[in-house]
């Protein structure tokens, strides 16, 4: 006959049953269930309830099913016999049965999701494992009575690990070592000690290691990457950006940008791939790379409309660059060949790399040098500066090919011309150009160009342009060209404002024919940098202004659409108040599939590889504070500082099979 299953009996305090340790007991949470001791068992003290609870246990076992709260019961009364040494010696009167019994303890306390399960072994361990489960609820009953609320380890390791994500996250986006991590961590913990000292050992256990931190951004990384794949898949057409270059530690590193369109004009633009080319890098080379990038992205090179490339050998040289393996590509695949552009930026500063600027630019630079890289000699001019009331600006640094800082030195060097002419007397190292007025004609009219060039330049940079706006600034700064060479000849130096200052200050002729020999230098470097975008001219003010257009020069595709656009007053309205993207998303695909088409490969186009450059510069600085990241940890830094996505870090938490600390 089966014990007596004993009562539950809630609200009851377990006080005293806590296993002695140096004569003190261990007391338990007050509220929880009390567990019923043998003494109040009626039928036959310790060994009847043991008797009862193994057959019990068999009996259930045979149906099939063991209730949670016969589980509960069970492991209570197994419970109260390990209470005991009677308790001890009755399960160990239980030889007549299998030698073990082993069943799951599930005790539910009332304070959240405290479980605790615990395989029991009758008769020999039962004792050990009771003392260590009972440590184990005397701890848990501490921690909620000091928080007023036990919270769960599992949702408490989530918290931890978040947080480790997030600084992490903010690390790689502000291009900050690895090795950051403890500095930051300590900092927090001493703001934590000082506001809430209860809370510290919650925040003690944000781990920042250097290696954690590693871990964490290459888990962002991987999570941005899965995003933009998954963008990529409702891309129409894409375009791509590539830049080559050799950062610090002499490899060879290819980036790639993607711009794509999807059926509805929503336009994405974001990094997608760093490569380290450690071997050869030719044509054949940089291609392998770029189709490991497009395979990984799941990218069909059917729908790539356009590769905007700089002036590299390796990209755009004579024999077996990227172009030429692209172009065999598409006609071994039976695609459409792609454009390609050359960035505008480059092209421009190849316009005022070619047209000779030499005879002026050097003896600046050389002067510019003396004055400013000796702290000693720097000082002094500087005090020379405040002797004359002339105003003091440290020299802009001049790169070749850079007309930013081209226009500044320039510039500036001219309003300081004579100031720098004295200091330079005071200094016994007189320079006899500064008094050449032939050469001075040439520095002022230099400075005003590269004024007017670094204004085109900066038009270049938005990141907002289509190529129809870099086609259009072209465009316009052609005929610019066109009116400076005309006012120039006529002696109107309306757009000319140091070479004005020049002709008044000094009162000596206009060098007319000089003049307008520069400006043709600078005509035909223009037409022929720029020779790709002029190849595409029909197609670009077509995508332009449609309702313009001949309908009789365009392709057959295009007509029947272009005609029935053009007579809709309603459409030529929205033309006007929208910009090219809205208007185009505006077009129903039914009447208009082919121009809607054709003009996402156009919004997808890059003009400039300014982006490139901007990241290289990143990857450099990057490179120089940790020499030691390996290729994913770069790919993943410059992922997480360019991309416009936000990491998704319950996606990334849900992916960890385990919770690392």
């Amino acid at each position: 006959m089966a014990a007596r299953r004993p009562e539950w009996r809630a609200g009851r305090p377990i006080a005293a049953r806590g296993r002695a340790r140096g004569g003190q007991s261990e007391a338990m949470a007050p509220g929880r269930p009390d567990l019923p001791g043998p003494e109040e068992e009626a039928e036959g003290g310790a060994a009847a309830i043991a008797r009862g609870a193994y057959w019990e246990a068999l009996a259930r076992r045979s149906k099939g099913a063991l209730p949670a709260f016969f589980l509960s019961r069970l492991a209570a009364r197994l419970f109260a016999v390990a209470e005991s040494s009677q308790g001890v010696l009755a399960a160990r009167g239980l030889e007549g049965s299998p030698r073990l019994c082993r069943a799951t303890r599930n005790i539910s306390c009332p304070f959240g999701s405290l479980v605790f399960r615990q395989v029991l072994e009758v008769p020999t361990v039962l004792r050990k494992v009771m003392d260590k489960k009972r440590r184990k609820v005397a701890h848990k009953c501490r921690v909620f009575n000091r928080k007023g609320g036990a919270r769960s380890d599992k949702t408490e390791n989530m918290s931890v690990i978040l947080a480790s994500y997030k600084v992490a996250y903010t690390m790689a986006k502000n291009g900050k070592p690895f090795t950051d991590g403890p500095l930051i961590k300590e900092l927090v913990l001493d703001i934590v000690e000082e506001i809430n000292p209860e809370k510290l050992h919650v925040y003690k256990r944000v781990c920042l290691a250097p290696s954690t931190i590693e871990r964490r951004i290459e888990d962002i990384g991987c999570n941005i990457v899965k995003q933009i794949a998954d963008k990529a898949r409702n891309f129409h057409q894409y375009s791509l950006a590539l830049g080559e270059s050799t950062e610090v530690c002499d490899t060879s590193q290819l980036l790639v940008f993607i711009r794509g369109v999807d059926e509805d004009f929503n336009v994405t633009q974001e990094f997608v791939s760093v490569r380290s080319m450690y071997d050869t890098v030719t044509g054949e080379d940089i291609f392998q790379e770029l189709e490991k990038t497009l395979l990984e992205y799941k990218l069909e090179w059917s729908k790539l409309k356009c590769v905007t490339i700089d002036r590299g050998k390796n990209l755009s040289g004579v024999k077996k660059d990227l172009i030429e393996q692209i172009t065999k590509a598409a006609e071994v695949g039976g695609f459409s060949k792609p454009m390609f552009l050359h960035c505008t930026i480059y092209q421009q500063e190849l316009c005022g790399k070619y047209f000779d600027m030499s005879c002026v630019l050097k003896p600046v630079v050389s002067i510019v040098n003396y004055i400013r890289y000796n702290g000693l000699r720097h000082s002094h001019f500087r005090e020379f500066l405040e002797e004359t009331d002339s105003e003091f600006v440290i020299y802009e640094s001049y790169t070749t090919g850079q007309l930013l800082s081209c226009e500044k030195v320039l510039s500036r060097f001219f309003e300081l011309r004579e100031v720098i002419k004295s200091f330079l007397e005071e200094e016994n190292q007189p320079e006899p150009l500064l008094s050449n007025t032939d050469w001075l004609w040439k520095l002022a009219l230099f400075a005003d160009l590269a004024g007017h060039m670094n204004q085109l330049n900066l038009k270049f940079q938005d990141e907002s342009n289509l190529v129809t706006d870099v086609f259009l600034y072209v465009g316009a700064f052609k005929a610019k060209l066109l009116l400076f060479e005309r006012e120039l000849q006529g002696q109107n130096l309306d757009h000319f404002p140091c070479t004005a200052k020049f002709r008044e200050d000094s009162r000596a002729e206009f060098p007319a024919s000089l003049a307008k020999g520069i400006i043709g230098d600078l005509q035909k470097q223009f037409h022929k940098q720029f020779s790709d975008l002029d190849g595409k001219k029909d197609e670009i003010e077509m995508f332009q202004n449609p309702f313009a257009c001949d309908v009789y020069t365009l392709p057959a595709p295009y007509q029947l659409e272009i005609i029935d656009l053009q007579c809709s007053n309603r459409l030529k309205y929205m033309h006007r108040e929208q910009n090219l993207v809205q208007f185009y998303r505006s077009l129903t695909p039914e009447q208009f599939p082919n121009l809607k088409q054709f003009a996402r490969g156009y919004v997808s186009m890059f003009g400039t590889t300014q982006l490139c450059e901007q990241t290289l510069l990143n990857m450099k600085c990057i490179k120089a504070e940790d020499r030691d990241l390996s290729d994913a940890n770069l790919k993943s830094m410059l992922m997480i500082g360019s991309s416009s996505f936000q990491p998704h870090f319950s996606e990334i938490l849900q992916v960890k099979h385990q919770l690392h600390i």
